[in-house]
C-alpha cells in the first residue's frame, strides 16, 4: 500500500500583497482617467449652459424691446473649508415707461474706470433697481470657476500664468440685441476655467474656453486658448 502524499496549494502572503498593489494601481489609473473625463465634461457643458442663458436674455430683450442685465461671478475660495460656486443670473428691465436712468448710466460709463460704473452691478442701486431677476440664479458644476478678461488682454489666457480678475463681470442686452460692457469696444470675453490642472507644456494649467459675446450683435462663439489671435 503506498502513501499518496496531497499538497495544498495557496496564497502567500506576497502573492496576496502583489495581487492588492495591481488591483490598487488600476483603480487609480481608471479612477484618475474618469475624474479627467468628468472634468473635461463638466467644462463643456457649464460652456453650453452659459452660452444658453447669454442666448435666452438677448431673446429677451429682442422680445420685450426692454434692457436685460446679465451676471456671472465664481464666490468663495479654493480650500478644503470654503467650496467654490460658479452661476449666473439674468435681470429683465422694470421701468420701460422711463429708461433714462438706464441709457444716461450706460452713456456715462463707457470705461470700467468711471466712477458711476461701480453701481451698476448693485441690485440696490438706483440703476439696479430698474430690473428684477428673470430667474433664480444658474449655479454651474463646482468643477469650474468664471472669470473676465478685457478685449484687449485676451492674448494673456494663452499664458499657464494666467487668472482672471474679476472673478466674474457684467454685461446689458439693450433693445435692439447689442450688448454693453466694460471696457470692451467691440466683444466681451467671459473665460471658463476647470478647478483641476492638467499637464501642459512646462506646467500643470487649468483647461480653459473663452466665450466671446460680440458686442454690436450679442452673437457668441467658443473658442479655445490657442484660438485666440
Amino acid at each position: 500500500m503506498s502513501n499518496v502524499r496531497t499538497s495544498s496549494k495557496g496564497f502567500t502572503v506576497f502573492e496576496t500583497l502583489a495581487v492588492l498593489t495591481v488591483i490598487s494601481i488600476t483603480l487609480a489609473v481608471v479612477l484618475g482617467s474618469y475624474t479627467s473625463w468628468a472634468t473635461v465634461y463638466a467644462l463643456d457643458g457649464a460652456v453650453r449652459t452659459l452660452e444658453t442663458g447669454l442666448l435666452q436674455a438677448r431673446a429677451t430683450a429682442k422680445a420685450k424691446n426692454t434692457y436685460v442685465k446679465f451676471y456671472y461671478e465664481t464666490v468663495g475660495y479654493a480650500g478644503d473649508t470654503v467650496k467654490l460656486t460658479s452661476g449666473f443670473q439674468s435681470f429683465a428691465c422694470t421701468n420701460d415707461w422711463d429708461r433714462t436712468i438706464i441709457t444716461d448710466m450706460l452713456d456715462a460709463c463707457s470705461d470700467y474706470d468711471c466712477l458711476a460704473a461701480c453701481d451698476i452691478p448693485l441690485e440696490d442701486s438706483e440703476f439696479g433697481k430698474q430690473f428684477a431677476p428673470m430667474m433664480s440664479k444658474q449655479r454651474l458644476t463646482g468643477h469650474v470657476e468664471l472669470g473676465y478678461v478685457k478685449e484687449t488682454e485676451v492674448s494673456t489666457v494663452k499664458s499657464a500664468s494666467f487668472d482672471p480678475f474679476p472673478k466674474g463681470g457684467l454685461i446689458i442686452f439693450r433693445p435692439d440685441g447689442s450688448v454693453w460692457g466694460w471696457n470692451d469696444r467691440s466683444e466681451h470675453h467671459i473665460v471658463i476655467s476647470t478647478r483641476k490642472l492638467f499637464a501642459r507644456e512646462s506646467s500643470p494649467v487649468p483647461l480653459r474656453r473663452i466665450l466671446r459675446v460680440n458686442l454690436a450683435t450679442g452673437a457668441t462663439t467658443t473658442l479655445r486658448p490657442e484660438e485666440v489671435p
